[in-house]
């Protein structure tokens, strides 16, 4: 079995590292999309092509056992990004994302 080496971020707010000027010129053609307390942002089974900054309120990242019970596997906030197993590769979303604010 062929190894492979994924580096990734975790627990860093990323806020402070992009400048300002600079996403708002990059997100021209990107929309701002705000969502309602309990509405989800993407379900699994969907087409993971996006990736997800938070600018305020809270997330939850879940998925959902055999059973059908809800499994929470992260809270996160302002300043973190989330769906980005999209640029690794995974092309269909495995969990869950809720607004929860």
């Amino acid at each position: 079995m062929e190894k492979r080496t994924l580096w990734y971020l975790e627990n860093i707010d990323v806020g402070g590292i992009f400048c300002p000027q600079k996403i708002s010129e990059n997100m021209r053609g990107d929309r701002m999309t705000t969502y309602d307390k309990d509405e989800y942002i993407y379900l699994p089974s969907q087409s993971s092509d996006k990736i997800f900054f938070i600018n305020s309120g809270r997330v939850k990242i879940g998925s959902y056992a055999d059973n059908g019970k809800e499994i929470t596997k992260a809270i996160l906030g302002k300043g973190e990004v989330f769906g980005e197993l999209s640029i690794a590769g995974e092309y269909e979303r495995r969990d869950f994302a809720q607004a929860i604010h």
